[in-house]
């Protein structure tokens, strides 16, 4: 039996392939839109969970740049264990080329920030191990202040008792005051270094006050040297010798805690901004699939209303061509009846 589409019949058939083709259609096409969904939600999942991992990792170093606290050091070690396996996951698990390139955007962007934080904790680090070293010297200077001042005072008691010493203690008693300020000025600049560090972060006051002690430090030093070749006693001069052996090192450690310190201020402004664009290229990905989603969403709402109005359509046709087939045959009947 030939098929024509010209006859009431074949437009039924016709019509009702087309309506079945269109719901295959519309099926296929909901669940193609279903597949990619999902496969998007995958992602933003993922993504979430880099973000999630690297805004922890920003908390741990900023809690080690302000404490000094090695023990920070193995947590941040296994965020970053679980930032990489996150990023692992993710590459594996997404199949979309834009996407992959946002996340390759994301690991150079963590790869620059994690080399900022390396170069800042190894300052750290070694501000803490100099600033150990060079409280050790200054102890062992004021150590050596001390054992001069011992000595000047067990001296004056053993001698006070003697005829012409007034002269000799008149110069003792000068030299014990200008090793008291010598000692002074040294706890001074020691605590214009640590509230460098800790308080201020102010560079040029610091620059400012260990200048003028350098200045003063200088003038007792100086003082010191002149009364002990007026005394000319073999213990002190030992004592203020070994004093200065301490000094060329204490400056040089003060020195390179300052450089590591200045580093520092300066690599944070980039540790900030490699965090924060890291991060916020892990939540572009997120938004750009939930924008992704979302288009998806309004599409298939669009196909379903398209599909209920051309099932609407649809069946109004084929109404109506069943209608004039049924119509057509009872005609025919009917005057087939009156013809007999």
């Amino acid at each position: 039996m030939m098929f024509r589409l010209s006859t009431i019949r074949g437009k039924v058939i016709f019509l009702s392939a087309l309506g079945i083709a269109g719901m295959i259609a519309v099926t296929w096409i909901n669940s193609y839109m279903g597949t990619l969904t999902a496969r998007d939600m995958e992602a933003g999942k993922r993504s979430r969970n880099i973000a999630h991992d690297i805004s922890k990792i920003m908390m741990v170093e900023y809690k080690f740049m302000n404490a000094g606290n090695s023990d920070l050091l193995s947590e941040y070690e296994k965020l970053q264990e679980s930032l990489a396996k996150s990023i692992s996951d993710a590459r594996l698990s997404i199949a979309d080329d834009l996407i992959k390139k946002y996340l390759d955007e994301v690991i150079r962007l963590e790869k620059d920030h994690r080399d900022v934080f390396r170069s800042m904790k190894e300052n750290v680090l070694s501000i803490r191990s100099r600033k150990e070293s060079l409280i050790l010297n200054i102890n062992n200077i004021k150590q050596s202040l001390a054992g001069m001042i011992t000595f000047l005072q067990n001296e004056k008691v053993s001698t006070e008792m003697l005829a012409g010493v007034g002269e000799f203690d008149a110069t003792r008693a000068a030299l014990t005051e200008e090793v008291n300020r010598y000692e002074n000025h040294f706890n001074e600049r020691l605590l214009n270094l640590l509230r460098l560090l800790l308080i201020s972060q102010e560079t040029e006051r610091y620059e400012e006050t260990k200048s003028r002690l350098l200045k003063e430090l200088s003038v007792h030093s100086d003082n010191v040297k002149m009364v002990l070749e007026v005394i000319r006693s073999d213990h002190l001069y030992d004592l203020w010798k070994k004093t200065e052996s301490y000094l060329p090192e204490t400056e040089q450690l003060e020195a390179s805690i300052f450089s590591d310190w200045k580093s520092n201020k300066e690599l944070f402004a980039k540790l900030d901004e490699t965090a924060s664009n890291s991060e916020k290229a892990g939540l572009n990905i997120v938004n750009m699939v939930r924008q992704r989603i979302e288009k998806r969403d309004r599409i298939i709402r669009l196909l379903s209303m398209v599909a209920v109005g051309g099932a609407v359509v649809f069946s109004a046709l084929l109404t109506l061509l069943i209608s004039r087939a049924i119509n057509s045959t009872l005609k025919a009947v009917i005057s087939g009846l009156i013809r007999a």
